[in-house]
C-alpha cells in the first residue's frame, strides 16, 4: 500500500513506532459501529433518502394508508359527519401547508423510520387547562420526529412535555399541545422503536460492498489482504484483536495498491488476493439484501418493482398480504393514536376509523368470496346461510327471498321439487305461477341494486346541499353577540339561495336516475331503444318536473332550522349554544330526512323515465310490482295488478312514485311497474 493511503486509512503520518497505538485507536469504528476514520461517506445515515429499496418500501405504505377514507361518527350513528363539521374540517385541512391525506403519508413516514411521529396541536396556546379539554386544535402540525425527546420535571422526575430540535433551534412543548404516534418498543417507555432500524444495518453493509466492488474494478483488478505470518502466534495485540484488525483491512481496504511497501507491524503480512466469493456472488447478495429490506416493513418485493417472481396469479395475493399485515396494523396504531391523543383529550364526542373496506384490493377479496359463494348457492345452499358463514356482510333483509335454497337449472326453490316428477296435467298452473313469482322477485332485486347506487348518490348531493346550509347559518350566527336576546330570520340562507343550491346539489344525480331508468326498459324488453344522454332534452323535460318537489324539500328543511334557533333564543341560550343545537338539528337532517328524500326523488325519476320509454315503444300494458315485504303499504300491496299505460292503477298513481301523486302515495316508494309484451 502507498504512504498516501496509509494516511488516509489512518489520518496521520505513521511510523513503525507508533503504528500499534494508532492502529489500536483509530480501529474502533468497527467494533463501536462508529462511522470509519477515512470519511462519514461508506455509511448509510439516512435509509430513506439514500436506499432506493428503502425509500419505495415506506413509499408504499404511505401511499396505501393515506389513501383509506379517515372518517369520524358521533355515537353510535351508522353515517359519517358531514364534512362541515367542525372537526371534520380540521382533518380534511389540517394546516396550510398539508391536506389530510398528506398529514397522514408523514405519519406514516415518521412512524417507519423513527418508530416515533408528532402533531403540534396548534390553537391552544394562552388557554387554560379547562378550556383546552373543550376547544379543538385550529391546525394539526407535524413536528420533526428525529429531533423530538421527551423532557422531564426536574422535581418528580416524570415526563412534563417535549424538547424538539428543528433547523430554527430548539423549541419546548407541553404534553397537552401534542400527539404521540410510536410504535412499541420493548427497551424504552415513551419513545418508540423503528421498524427499519434492523434493515438499515443490512443496508450499510450493502453499501460498503458496493463501494468494494466499485474501487476494485477501477484498480483494473483486486487488492492486498492482510494475514498472520504465522497462524498460530499473535502478532500485535494478540487473540481477538489482531483477528479485528485483520478483518477491518480484508473487508474495506483490500482494494488498495500494493505496488509500494506496506508498513506492518510484526506478525502480519500483505498478500494479493483474488476475487473473493462476497464479490463474485455480489449481485445474488444485492437481490437477498433488498428483499430483507422490503420484508422488514411487510412489502412484498413486486410492489417495489422486484418483479422475477411475480406473475397474475400471485400479484392479488402480495396485495392482500401487504394490506392485511402491514398497511391495516400500522393504521390501526394510527387510528388509536388519533382517538386517545386527539378525538378523546378534547372531548368531540367523535369515533375515528379509517375505512379500510373502500380498499379496491378488499374489493378484489370480495370478489373471490363471492365466487365461493355462488357455488355453494349453486347448490341450493339458501344465500342467507352463504352469507353468515363466509361473512360476506350483505343486508340479506332487505331480500326476504335470499332465504330459500335455489338449484340453477330455472331458478326452481328448493322446496318445490318433487321426489318423483308430477305430470298431472293439475299441477302445471301452479308452477307457472311459481314461475311467475320468481320472475317478479328477480326483476325487482335487478331495480333495486340499480336504484341503490342511483339512491347514495342522491344522499350525497342533498347532504351536501344540508352542509352548505349549515356552513352558512353558523357563519351568520358567529357575527351575533354572546347573549341572543331575539330570534334572526338572517341566520338561515333566504328562500331564494335555498331553492337555487338545493337544484343545483341535486341535478346531477336527478338526471342519472332518469337516464338509468330508461337502460332499464331497454333492457327489460330487449328492445334496440336510443340512449338518453344526461342533458337530453327528454331528460331535461323529466328533471325539472321535480323542481316544485325541490323546492319544498329545501325550503322545510330551512325551517326546521329556524324553529330550533327560535327555540334555543326562547330558552336564553348564548351564540355557542345555539350553534350546538344547530349542528344537532342538522346532524338529525343527515341522518332522517336526507335518506328519505333521495329515494323517494331517486324512484321517481327512474319510474318516469320508465314510464316515457314504455309509451315511446309501443308497449300497452304494464304491471304492478312491489318488495313484497312487511313494510309496504296496504294500498300498494297490489302485485299483478295490469292495466293499460297511462292508465292509473286501483291506488290512482299511473306508475310507482308517480310525481302527481299523493305524497303519502309517493313517499319512500320502491315499487316499480314491468313491462307486459304481448306474445306473439
Amino acid at each position: 500500500m502507498a504512504i498516501g493511503a496509509a494516511l488516509k486509512a489512518f489520518g496521520e503520518t505513521l511510523t513503525k513506532q507508533d503504528l500499534s497505538s494508532q492502529m489500536a485507536a483509530e480501529h474502533a469504528w468497527f467494533i463501536r459501529g462508529d462511522d470509519p476514520p477515512w470519511g462519514k461517506g461508506d455509511k448509510l445515515t439516512k435509509p430513506y433518502a439514500e436506499s432506493p429499496v428503502m425509500h419505495r418500501c415506506v413509499k408504499v405504505l404511505a401511499d396505501i394508508i393515506s389513501g383509506i377514507p379517515f372518517e369520524l361518527f358521533e355515537g353510535d350513528s351508522d353515517d359519517p359527519v358531514d364534512v362541515a363539521h367542525p372537526v371534520a374540517r380540521v382533518f380534511a385541512r389540517p394546516n396550510e401547508r398539508y391536506s389530510g391525506r398528506q398529514l397522514v403519508s408523514r405519519t406514516v413516514m415518521d412512524t417507519l423510520l423513527f418508530g416515533n411521529a408528532f402533531w403540534f396541536l396548534d390553537g391552544l396556546a394562552g388557554l387554560s387547562a379547562k378550556q383546552r379539554a373543550v376547544k379543538f386544535p385550529m391546525f394539526l402540525r407535524p413536528l420533526p420526529a428525529r429531533g423530538a425527546r421527551p423532557k422531564a420535571d426536574p422535581i418528580t422526575g416524570r415526563q412534563s412535555g417535549w424538547t424538539v430540535m428543528t433547523a430554527k433551534g430548539q423549541r419546548d412543548y407541553a404534553l397537552e399541545e401534542v400527539a404521540h404516534f410510536f410504535l412499541e418498543n420493548p427497551y424504552d417507555d415513551v419513545m418508540g422503536m423503528s421498524e427499519v432500524g434492523p434493515a438499515s444495518l443490512d443496508m450499510s453493509s450493502m453499501h460498503i460492498a458496493a463501494l468494494t466492488n466499485i474501487r476494485m474494478l477501477r484498480k483494473g483488478g483486486p487488492g492486498v489482504i492482510l494475514e498472520r505470518a504465522d497462524p498460530n502466534s499473535a502478532a500485535l495485540y494478540g487473540g481477538e484483536t489482531d483477528d479485528s484488525i485483520i478483518h477491518s483491512w480484508n473487508e474495506n481496504f483490500r482494494e488498495e495498491d500494493d505496488r509500494n511497501a506496506l508498513l506492518l507491524p510484526p506478525g502480519l503480512k500483505a498478500s494479493r488476493d483474488g476475487a473473493t466469493q462476497r464479490e463474485m456472488d455480489f449481485e445474488k447478495l444485492l437481490r437477498f439484501s433488498r428483499e430483507q429490506q422490503a420484508g422488514s416493513v411487510g412489502v412484498p418485493p413486486s410492489l417495489i418493482g422486484i418483479l422475477e417472481y411475480a406473475n397474475y396469479a400471485n400479484m392479488s395475493s402480495q396485495l392482500e398480504y401487504v394490506y392485511h399485515f402491514a398497511a391495516f396494523p400500522l393504521a390501526n396504531r394510527i387510528q388509536d393514536a388519533i382517538q386517545v391523543n386527539v378525538l378523546d383529550r378534547f372531548g368531540t364526542g367523535l369515533k375515528g376509523y379509517f375505512k379500510t373496506e373502500a380498499v379496491k384490493a378488499m374489493y378484489q377479496n370480495l370478489n373471490s368470496l363471492l365466487d365461493g359463494a355462488r357455488k355453494l348457492v349453486d347448490m341450493g345452499v339458501p344465500f342467507t346461510e352463504v352469507n353468515e358463514r363466509l361473512e360476506i356482510g350483505i343486508d340479506t333483509d332487505k331480500y326476504p327471498w335470499l332465504a330459500k335454497g335455489y338449484i340453477p337449472f330455472g331458478m326452481t326453490p328448493v322446496d318445490a321439487l318433487d321426489e318423483e316428477e308430477d305430470d298431472d296435467e293439475d299441477a302445471l298452473p301452479q308452477k307457472a305461477t311459481q314461475a311467475r313469482e320468481l320472475s317478479r322477485s328477480a326483476k325487482w332485486m335487478a331495480y333495486m341494486r340499480t336504484t341503490d347506487r342511483l339512491e347514495r348518490l342522491y344522499l350525497g348531493a342533498w347532504r351536501a346541499f344540508l352542509g352548505w346550509m349549515q356552513t352558512a347559518t353558523l357563519a351568520n350566527m358567529a357575527g351575533r353577540s354572546e347573549r341572543v336576546t331575539q330570534a334572526s330570520g338572517d341566520d338561515v340562507p333566504p328562500d331564494g339561495a335555498v331553492d337555487a343550491k338545493a337544484i343545483e346539489s341535486t341535478e346531477e344525480p336527478a338526471r342519472r336516475s332518469v337516464v338509468a331508468g330508461r337502460k332499464s326498459l331497454a333492457a327489460e324488453v330487449q328492445a334496440d331503444m336510443e340512449v338518453w344522454g344526461l342533458l337530453d332534452p327528454r331528460v331535461t323535460k323529466l328533471v325539472q318536473g321535480r323542481t316544485v318537489r325541490i323546492k319544498l324539500s329545501g325550503r322545510q328543511a330551512a325551517a326546521r332550522v329556524r324553529a330550533t334557533i327560535s327555540e334555543g333564543v326562547t330558552q336564553g341560550e348564548s351564540v355557542q349554544e345555539l350553534a350546538d343545537r344547530v349542528r344537532q338539528k342538522f346532524r338529525e337532517e343527515y341522518a332522517g330526512q336526507a335518506l328519505t328524500i333521495a329515494r323517494t326523488e331517486t324512484l321517481s325519476g327512474f319510474s318516469a323515465a320508465r314510464h316515457e320509454s314504455m309509451t315511446e315503444a309501443g308497449i300497452t300494458r304494464h304491471e304492478w310490482l312491489s318488495a313484497r315485504d312487511a313494510n309496504v303499504r296496504e294500498s300498494h300491496q297490489i302485485d299483478g295488478e295490469t292495466v293499460t299505460v297511462g292508465t292509473p292503477f286501483s291506488n290512482g298513481l299511473v306508475h310507482p312514485s308517480d310525481p302527481d301523486g299523493p305524497a303519502a302515495e309517493v313517499i319512500n316508494c320502491r315499487c316499480v311497474a314491468v313491462a307486459v309484451v304481448e306474445a306473439a
